[in-house]
Protein backbone atom coordinates (compact mmCIF):
# COMPACT_ATOMS: atom_id res chain seq x y z
CA UNK A 1 0.00 0.00 0.00
CA UNK A 2 1.37 3.36 -1.05
CA UNK A 3 0.72 6.41 1.16
CA UNK A 4 0.26 9.77 -0.53
CA UNK A 5 1.97 12.18 1.89
CA UNK A 6 0.43 15.26 0.24
CA UNK A 7 -3.11 13.85 0.58
CA UNK A 8 -2.43 12.72 4.15
CA UNK A 9 -1.16 16.20 5.06
CA UNK A 10 -4.16 17.91 3.43
CA UNK A 11 -6.49 15.55 5.28
CA UNK A 12 -4.82 16.28 8.62
CA UNK A 13 -4.94 20.04 8.01
CA UNK A 14 -8.60 19.97 6.99
CA UNK A 15 -9.52 17.83 10.01
CA UNK A 16 -7.67 20.26 12.28
CA UNK A 17 -9.50 23.21 10.72
CA UNK A 18 -12.83 21.35 10.94
CA UNK A 19 -12.25 20.72 14.66
CA UNK A 20 -11.08 24.29 15.32
CA UNK A 21 -13.90 26.14 13.52
CA UNK A 22 -16.61 25.24 16.07
CA UNK A 23 -14.21 26.00 18.92
CA UNK A 24 -12.89 29.33 17.59
CA UNK A 25 -16.21 30.53 16.17
CA UNK A 26 -18.33 29.36 19.15
CA UNK A 27 -18.80 32.97 20.34
CA UNK A 28 -20.08 33.89 16.85
CA UNK A 29 -22.48 30.93 16.64
CA UNK A 30 -26.08 32.01 16.14
CA UNK A 31 -28.54 29.65 17.84
CA UNK A 32 -32.33 29.78 17.53
CA UNK A 33 -33.92 26.72 19.11
CA UNK A 34 -32.46 23.62 17.46
CA UNK A 35 -31.00 25.71 14.60
CA UNK A 36 -27.47 27.01 14.80
CA UNK A 37 -25.19 28.70 12.32
CA UNK A 38 -21.43 28.56 12.85
CA UNK A 39 -19.56 30.65 10.27
CA UNK A 40 -17.69 28.53 7.69
CA UNK A 41 -18.38 25.26 9.54
CA UNK A 42 -18.81 23.27 6.32
CA UNK A 43 -15.96 24.80 4.32
CA UNK A 44 -13.26 22.21 5.23
CA UNK A 45 -15.73 19.40 4.52
CA UNK A 46 -16.60 20.80 1.09
CA UNK A 47 -12.91 21.31 0.26
CA UNK A 48 -12.26 17.69 1.27
CA UNK A 49 -15.01 16.54 -1.10
CA UNK A 50 -12.87 17.76 -4.00
CA UNK A 51 -9.90 15.68 -2.83
CA UNK A 52 -11.42 12.21 -2.33
CA UNK A 53 -14.29 10.35 -0.63
CA UNK A 54 -12.16 9.00 2.27
CA UNK A 55 -10.78 12.49 2.93
CA UNK A 56 -14.29 13.99 2.88
CA UNK A 57 -15.62 11.40 5.32
CA UNK A 58 -12.61 11.82 7.65
CA UNK A 59 -13.02 15.60 7.70
CA UNK A 60 -16.77 15.30 8.36
CA UNK A 61 -15.99 13.06 11.35
CA UNK A 62 -13.39 15.60 12.51
CA UNK A 63 -15.97 18.40 12.32
CA UNK A 64 -18.35 16.31 14.42
CA UNK A 65 -15.63 15.94 17.06
CA UNK A 66 -15.17 19.74 17.08
CA UNK A 67 -18.89 20.25 17.70
CA UNK A 68 -18.87 17.54 20.37
CA UNK A 69 -16.50 19.70 22.44
CA UNK A 70 -18.40 22.97 22.00
CA UNK A 71 -22.07 22.37 21.30
CA UNK A 72 -25.17 20.66 22.66
CA UNK A 73 -26.10 17.12 21.59
CA UNK A 74 -28.54 18.25 18.89
CA UNK A 75 -25.87 20.32 17.12
CA UNK A 76 -23.33 17.50 17.41
CA UNK A 77 -25.91 15.03 16.03
CA UNK A 78 -26.62 17.39 13.14
CA UNK A 79 -22.87 17.61 12.47
CA UNK A 80 -22.64 13.80 12.38
CA UNK A 81 -25.00 13.80 9.39
CA UNK A 82 -22.36 15.65 7.38
CA UNK A 83 -20.76 12.30 6.65
CA UNK A 84 -23.75 11.57 4.39
CA UNK A 85 -23.59 14.64 2.14
CA UNK A 86 -19.78 14.67 2.20
CA UNK A 87 -19.57 11.07 1.05
CA UNK A 88 -22.19 11.53 -1.67
CA UNK A 89 -20.64 14.74 -2.98
CA UNK A 90 -17.11 13.34 -2.93
CA UNK A 91 -18.14 10.23 -4.88
CA UNK A 92 -20.01 12.41 -7.38
CA UNK A 93 -17.07 14.78 -7.86
CA UNK A 94 -14.69 11.83 -8.21
CA UNK A 95 -16.78 10.55 -11.15
CA UNK A 96 -17.35 14.00 -12.70
CA UNK A 97 -14.16 16.01 -12.05
CA UNK A 98 -14.74 18.81 -14.62
CA UNK A 99 -18.04 20.44 -13.82
CA UNK A 100 -19.30 23.68 -15.36
CA UNK A 101 -20.39 26.62 -13.21
CA UNK A 102 -24.06 25.94 -13.99
CA UNK A 103 -23.60 22.30 -13.03
CA UNK A 104 -21.92 23.38 -9.77
CA UNK A 105 -24.86 25.66 -8.96
CA UNK A 106 -27.22 22.71 -9.37
CA UNK A 107 -24.90 20.45 -7.34
CA UNK A 108 -24.68 23.02 -4.52
CA UNK A 109 -28.49 23.19 -4.33
CA UNK A 110 -28.97 19.40 -4.43
CA UNK A 111 -26.25 18.86 -1.80
CA UNK A 112 -27.82 21.65 0.28
CA UNK A 113 -31.20 19.92 0.13
CA UNK A 114 -29.71 16.56 1.16
CA UNK A 115 -27.77 18.30 3.93
CA UNK A 116 -30.88 20.15 5.16
CA UNK A 117 -33.08 17.03 5.06
CA UNK A 118 -30.56 15.02 7.08
CA UNK A 119 -30.22 17.72 9.73
CA UNK A 120 -33.98 18.36 9.91
CA UNK A 121 -34.66 14.64 10.32
CA UNK A 122 -32.16 14.45 13.19
CA UNK A 123 -33.84 17.39 14.92
CA UNK A 124 -37.27 15.86 14.30
CA UNK A 125 -36.12 12.55 15.76
CA UNK A 126 -34.55 14.18 18.84
CA UNK A 127 -37.12 16.87 19.56
CA UNK A 128 -40.49 16.21 17.95
CA UNK A 129 -43.09 16.38 20.67
CA UNK A 130 -40.91 18.42 23.00
CA UNK A 131 -40.80 21.58 20.87
CA UNK A 132 -43.30 24.09 22.14
CA UNK A 133 -45.33 25.99 19.57
CA UNK A 134 -45.13 24.89 15.96
CA UNK A 135 -42.57 22.05 15.58
CA UNK A 136 -42.87 22.17 11.78
CA UNK A 137 -41.65 25.79 11.84
CA UNK A 138 -38.62 24.98 13.99
CA UNK A 139 -37.72 21.83 12.14
CA UNK A 140 -38.43 22.68 8.50
CA UNK A 141 -38.18 26.46 8.42
CA UNK A 142 -35.34 27.13 10.84
CA UNK A 143 -33.31 23.94 10.51
CA UNK A 144 -34.27 22.94 6.96
CA UNK A 145 -34.15 26.29 5.18
CA UNK A 146 -31.45 27.67 7.49
CA UNK A 147 -29.21 24.69 6.76
CA UNK A 148 -29.92 24.89 3.02
CA UNK A 149 -28.79 28.52 2.87
CA UNK A 150 -25.79 27.92 5.17
CA UNK A 151 -24.76 24.90 3.10
CA UNK A 152 -24.90 26.74 -0.22
CA UNK A 153 -22.92 29.72 1.14
CA UNK A 154 -20.22 27.46 2.61
CA UNK A 155 -20.13 25.41 -0.61
CA UNK A 156 -19.30 28.50 -2.67
CA UNK A 157 -16.70 29.72 -0.17
CA UNK A 158 -15.08 26.28 -0.47
CA UNK A 159 -15.34 26.36 -4.29
CA UNK A 160 -13.43 29.66 -4.34
CA UNK A 161 -10.70 28.16 -2.11
CA UNK A 162 -10.52 24.97 -4.21
CA UNK A 163 -10.11 27.02 -7.41
CA UNK A 164 -7.27 29.01 -5.80
CA UNK A 165 -5.60 25.81 -4.57
CA UNK A 166 -5.94 24.18 -8.01
CA UNK A 167 -4.35 27.19 -9.68
CA UNK A 168 -1.49 26.97 -7.19
CA UNK A 169 -1.31 23.22 -7.90
CA UNK A 170 -1.88 22.36 -4.22
CA UNK A 171 -4.96 20.15 -4.76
Amino acid sequence: MRINIKRLTLTALLIAIAILIPIVFAPLRITIGPMSWTPAAHVPIFIACFISPPVAIAVAIGATIGFFFTAPLVITARAATHVIFAGLLAFYVKNKPNLSTLHMIIVSIVVGIIHALCEALVVWWLFFGSIKGNPAYYIWALVGIGTLVHSIVDFWIAMFIVKVLKRAKRV
